[in-house]
C-alpha cells in the first residue's frame, strides 16, 4: 500500500501486523467494507483475500492461529497482497479474535476453514462469539464452500446437517449473514490421471456438476461478500462454464489422450448409500481414503448428495440468489 494505513479504532494490538506497504495501490483506502478471513491461508481464504484486495479493493485481516514454517510462505503471500494478519493462537481464542477484529474495524467476516462435521459446530461457535463481541462486525459469512445444503434433507450427509446447524446458529445472532454455495473446486472434481490410469466414477453418470478454477471462485465471493444485495440471503454459484456429467468428462479424456489406455472403476447408486449408511452406523470419523482428508461418513455422503441426488449446484430456491443474475458481466475462466 502506498503510506500507512489509518487505524479506525486504537493502536493494532501486539498480534496485529501490516501488510508490505509498498506492495500495490491502495483503492482500498477509506473503502466502507474491511473484511476478515478467518483460514486466509488455505485455498479457499487466499483466492478470497486475492481477490478482496486485487479485483475489489477491499481491506483484508487475515486472521490465523499462527505464523509457522507450514503456512509462512503463504503468509508472506498474503502480506505481499497488502493485507494484515493477525495471529490469534488458537480458533477458540474468542477475546484475541475479537480484539484483532476490533482494532481493524472489520464489517465482514468470512470463515474459510476445513472443518469435519465434529468440528465445525463449536469451531464457528467461537468464531461468531468474537465477531459480535468485537462491536464492528455486521456480516457474518459462515463456512460453506461446496454444494447447496438448502437441497440437502437431514441425515443425508453428516457434514451438511452440521452446516446448517451453523446457518441456524448464525441467524440467531443478530449479525447479517450470507451463505455461499460456491460449487465444486476444479481441481478436486475434474477427473485426472494423477493417481493412476484408473478413473473412478460413480451414481448416475449424467448428474450434473458444475465446478470452477478457486480465483473465480475467490474473486466471486470478493463480489457478493460486500455486495448489499446477498445480505440475509443464500447465494448459489451457477455460471454455465463450469458445467460437466462424468460421462461428458471421461469421453473428453478419451478424445484429447487417445494414445492412453485408462480403466474406469464405478460404483452404483445403491452401493454409494450403502457405503455411506455403513460409514454413518460405524466411526463417523474414521478416514479410510489413500488420497484427501474426509471421514468415510462425510466423503460418501458427498457422492450420495452429488452424483446421486444431483445437487451441487440448484438454482431458483427460496431465500436463494444466483451469481448469474448477479453479475451477468463476470466471465469465469
Amino acid at each position: 500500500l502506498e503510506g500507512e494505513r489509518v487505524r479506525r479504532a486504537a493502536d493494532p494490538p501486539e498480534n496485529l501486523s501490516r501488510g508490505a506497504s509498498a506492495a500495490m495501490a491502495a483503492p482500498g483506502e477509506g473503502h466502507a467494507h474491511r473484511v476478515a478471513i478467518v483460514g486466509a491461508t488455505g485455498q479457499v481464504g487466499m483466492a478470497v483475500s486475492r481477490g478482496l484486495r486485487e479485483a475489489e479493493g477491499v481491506p483484508v485481516l487475515a486472521i490465523v492461529r499462527a505464523v509457522t514454517d507450514r503456512n509462512s510462505g503463504a503468509v508472506d503471500t498474503l502480506r505481499g497482497l497488502g493485507c494484515e494478519v493477525a495471529e490469534v493462537g488458537s480458533l477458540d481464542a474468542v477475546d484475541a479474535m475479537a480484539s484483532a477484529l476490533r482494532a481493524f474495524g472489520a464489517t465482514v467476516v468470512v470463515v474459510a476453514i476445513r472443518a469435519t462435521a465434529e468440528s465445525i459446530v463449536p469451531t464457528e461457535a467461537h468464531i461468531l462469539e468474537a465477531a459480535k463481541a468485537s462491536g464492528t462486525v455486521q456480516r457474518f459469512v459462515a463456512d460453506e464452500w461446496g454444494t447447496n445444503t438448502l437441497a440437502v434433507g437431514e441425515g443425508e450427509c453428516t457434514l451438511f446437517d452440521a452446516k446448517r446447524q451453523v446457518q441456524a446458529m448464525v441467524k440467531e445472532s443478530g449479525l447479517k449473514w450470507t451463505f455461499f454455495f460456491a460449487g465444486g473446486f476444479a481441481h478436486y472434481f475434474l477427473p485426472t490421471f494423477k493417481y493412476g490410469l484408473s478413473l473412478n466414477t460413480f451414481g448416475n453418470l449424467d448428474a450434473p456438476v458444475y465446478t470452477f478454477h478457486m480465483q473465480d471462485i475467490g474473486n466471486i465471493v470478493a463480489k457478493v461478500v460486500i455486495d448489499p444485495r446477498t445480505e440475509n440471503m443464500y447465494v448459489q454459484n451457477d455460471f454455465e462454464t463450469g458445467f460437466f456429467t462424468q460421462a461428458t468428462a471421461v469421453a473428453a479424456l478419451s478424445r484429447n489422450f487417445p494414445d492412453v489406455s485408462f480403466s474406469t472403476q464405478h460404483t452404483s447408486s445403491a452401493d454409494v448409500l450403502r457405503l455411506r449408511d455403513e460409514a454413518m452406523a460405524s466411526d463417523p470419523s474414521k478416514v479410510s481414503a489413500a488420497f484427501g482428508a474426509e471421514p468415510d461418513a462425510e466423503r460418501w455422503g458427498i457422492n450420495y448428495v452429488v452424483y446421486v441426488h444431483g445437487t451441487l449446484v440448484v438454482r431458483g430456491l427460496d431465500g436463494q440468489v444466483e451469481t448469474s443474475t448477479l453479475y451477468p458481466e463476470y466471465k469465469p475462466r
